[in-house]
């Protein structure tokens, strides 16, 4: 499949809105989510490497997931 320009260009500005989105976080809450979701690791193995309570980074990751998602609701 090839991309047209256009779908190109969607992407590229959806990608943006999404990089804009993630510098919004408080760094906490964004490092929650790269350890799980870009790094792929366990909530315990993110918790203990931030020096935190599996709760604490559960907890991060759902603000950090919440906020996302008011703010990506109506842009994307």
């Amino acid at each position: 499949y090839h991309q047209t320009p256009e779908e190109q260009l969607l992407i590229k500005e959806r990608l943006q809105v999404i990089h804009q989105a993630l510098a919004k976080l408080p760094p906490a809450q964004r490092q929650a989510l790269l350890s799980i979701f870009i790094r792929h690791l366990t909530i315990a193995e993110a918790a203990k490497e931030q020096q935190l309570s599996p709760r604490t980074l559960k907890r991060l990751k759902r603000q950090a997931l919440e906020q996302l998602e008011q703010e990506l609701f109506l842009k994307i």
